[in-house]
């Protein structure tokens, strides 16, 4: 009796843990790439086939109509924004929305590289963010495209001298 009551709830467990979750974008009507527990839509990542890279291209362009698509890495949901006006929108209006994001690597190891807004999450990246954005309105972007496009051509003279 208490093998198979341990049974159901290691079943009931794994259900809701690993096989619940894989229809998370489904129950949500968003379109999604096919997931499996445990590697989510990363299995030719987990099994190396592919880079991912490779695998996050083919589901960018798989659905060329959709303004988003819900993808799993392995437990975690993600979804995958394809439209360039939601993605205006989220990066500018609703960005205070968006504080938790994944961060893109370690940045204990490196100090510097810790104060990276890509390295950052919650009220850190906020209060950041909060203090860059007036430094790039679009009247101070376009008074240093000049500035910019000058050292770009400084930079390509000076190594097409060196290949000269």
């Amino acid at each position: 009796m208490f093998f198979f009551v341990l049974g159901v709830l290691v079943s009931v467990l794994i259900y809701y843990k690993l096989i619940r979750p894989c229809s998370y974008w489904k129950d949500r009507g968003v379109k999604h790439a096919r997931s499996w527990p445990l590697v989510g839509s990363m299995g030719a990542v987990v099994l190396k086939r592919r880079p991912f890279a490779t695998v996050s291209l083919d589901l960018y362009n798989k659905y060329p109509e959709e303004r988003y698509v819900g993808y799993m890495q392995f437990t975690q949901n993600f979804l995958l924004i394809r439209d360039l006006d939601l993605i205006k929108k989220i990066t500018t209006q609703d960005f205070n929305h968006f504080q938790s994001h994944v961060r893109f690597g370690q940045s204990d190891s490196d100090p510097l590289l810790s104060k990276n807004l890509l390295f950052m999450s919650g009220e850190e990246w906020k209060s950041l963010r909060s203090s860059l954005s007036p430094a790039f309105t679009s009247s101070k972007m376009r008074n240093m495209y000049l500035m910019v496009e000058e050292c770009a051509e400084n930079f390509v003279n000076h190594y097409q001298a060196d290949v000269e």
